[in-house]
């Protein structure tokens, strides 16, 4: 059985019920991100709480075969972002890179005036143009 860890931007944790659902029809363990239904310890400390949450990240990608990116349209400040990838989300993108393990952006790349546009191309991801089934036959 494979596992996958999915991550994303907490806009989009209404998309990972169905998307997980249909992995594990499919004989996936699925590693979700973190606070997605998931107790951890908050902290009054910023700095200390995200080095907690990058810390879980690391582990969690430790124990996956491969991190699925749910990367969908998100508006902020009055502006489209396509296919968003978020900083926190980017770092898991770079520690499964970094682990050598193979990843997935469910929808496409994020436009091409993305800060991190050539970082997020240069890590080589599958790009599934939400076709979920094609990481069944990787």
């Amino acid at each position: 059985m494979k596992k996958i860890m999915i991550a994303c931007s907490t806009a989009f944790y209404n998309e990972i019920e169905n998307i997980s659902n249909f992995l594990k029809e499919h004989n996936y363990e699925i590693i979700y991100p973190n606070g997605y239904n998931e107790e951890y310890e908050e902290l009054d400390d910023i700095t200390k709480q995200y080095k907690l949450f990058y810390t879980m990240s690391q582990e969690k990608i430790s124990s996956a075969d491969e991190l699925l990116v749910l990367n969908f349209t998100k508006t902020k400040n009055n502006k489209t972002l396509n296919n968003y990838i978020g900083p926190s989300t980017f770092l898991e993108m770079y520690e499964a890179f970094m682990q050598n393990k193979k990843i997935y952006l469910y929808t496409n790349f994020p436009d091409e005036d993305h800060i991190l546009f050539d970082d997020i191309k240069a890590m080589n991801p599958i790009c599934l143009n939400k076709e979920i089934e094609v990481i069944l036959n990787d």
